[in-house]
């Protein structure tokens, strides 16, 4: 049977193709191969500067033009960086010191007079569990516990002295006060230096007539010791003050203010201070009493070696937010005028902060 012509033509064009995908194949083959070699090559060309430069490329060696230009570069974005993030705080409406908070994280960063102090943040110490955001005002403007911890619970409490006048403790009683700091004493010193203490004139009668009505009381002094012996006598004084009729450790507070300039206090050392409040804290422990240091921020950083005082209990004070502060503290003061029922006078706001269990 002869060929049709159509159907030779279709098994020559059949045969071009099948030598043209033959081709093609090949070269993609080809290319490949082409592209391992350049890869190989590069590869190895790589490994030998690797090894004229340093072992196993952990040695790079440059010129000292090289680093000084690495240096600058390096200072020039940490720069960049740093006035960027200045520049975000203060659009944001953040203060100086939250600024410098924030640019210094592992730093404890205080003010004092104006003058700002920069502390290395004591990684060894208890840190503060209370974020922001963790305490917020209820409807009568009285400060609460807002956080998600379910064991917290934070108590309402007062600060007092004889300048707050009479009190109804009953009246205060019922305005949810749990518990009362009364002021023991206050120091007076004389141009010579010499120090004399006067026990508040109202400490005893409060302390009567709050544990009468119920309420928890404790006692603060400010901390006005150059020596070790006024320390022990101031702490002595407070211990005087505690009701023969109390059943439980009592609280006593020594609380510590950074001294003007002109006060005969200025010139001592963080040592010498944190001397003094380590023989207050172990007089009142000594008589089986519960020993307190007051203070804010500052005065706490400026004044002690804190490191000293880690089994003590701290009492914040001077502080709208108490996250800023990074240790551990179980009493706030949020407020240094206080609206409380029974309560004329002067009245500090307090919360003490109690952890109980799940």
């Amino acid at each position: 049977m002869a060929n049709h012509p159509e159907t030779s033509r279709e098994h020559n064009n059949n045969r071009t193709g099948y030598f043209l995908n033959i081709i093609f194949l090949c070269s993609m083959i080809l290319i490949s191969l082409i592209v391992c070699l350049i890869l190989f090559l590069r590869v190895q060309r790589l490994e030998a500067r690797m090894e004229e430069s340093g072992s196993d490329g952990d040695e790079v060696l440059y010129t000292q033009t090289d680093m000084d230009r690495a240096v600058l570069q390096a200072r020039a974005t940490e720069r960049r960086n740093v006035m960027l993030q200045i520049q975000s705080s203060l659009e944001s409406g953040n203060s100086m010191l939250s600024m410098l908070r924030e640019i210094f994280p592992e730093t404890v960063v205080v003010v004092h007079d104006g003058r700002y102090f920069f502390y290395p943040l004591q990684g060894n110490l208890a840190a503060n569990p209370y974020p922001r955001g963790s305490f917020a005002e209820d409807e009568s403007g009285r400060m609460v516990y807002a956080g998600d911890d379910s064991r917290i619970r934070a108590l309402c409490g007062v600060a007092v002295s004889q300048e707050s006048g009479n009190i109804d403790w009953e009246s205060a009683v019922e305005d949810q006060v749990s518990f009362a700091m009364l002021r023991a004493l206050s120091a007076e010193r004389d141009e010579s230096g010499a120090v004399s203490y006067e026990e508040d004139e109202r400490a005893r009668d409060y302390a009567a007539q709050a544990m009468q009505a119920g309420i928890r009381i404790g006692f603060y002094a400010d901390l006005d010791a150059m020596t070790a012996e006024e320390a022990d006598r101031e702490a002595e004084m407070a211990l005087s003050l505690i009701p023969s009729g109390l059943t439980e450790p009592c609280v006593v507070a020594a609380c510590l203010e950074v001294p003007d300039a002109d006060d005969p206090l200025a010139g001592m050392s963080a040592g010498s201070w944190t001397t003094c409040a380590k023989v207050f804290c172990g007089k009142i422990r000594e008589a089986g009493h519960t020993p307190v240091l007051c203070g804010s921020a500052a005065s706490l950083n400026i004044m002690l070696d804190l490191s000293e005082f880690e089994d003590v209990d701290k009492w914040l004070t001077g502080t709208t937010d108490p996250s800023v502060y990074p240790y551990a503290f179980k009493w706030w003061e949020y407020s240094v005028s206080g609206n409380v029922s029974g309560i004329d006078g002067e009245a500090r706001m307090l919360l003490e902060m109690q952890r109980g269990e799940e």
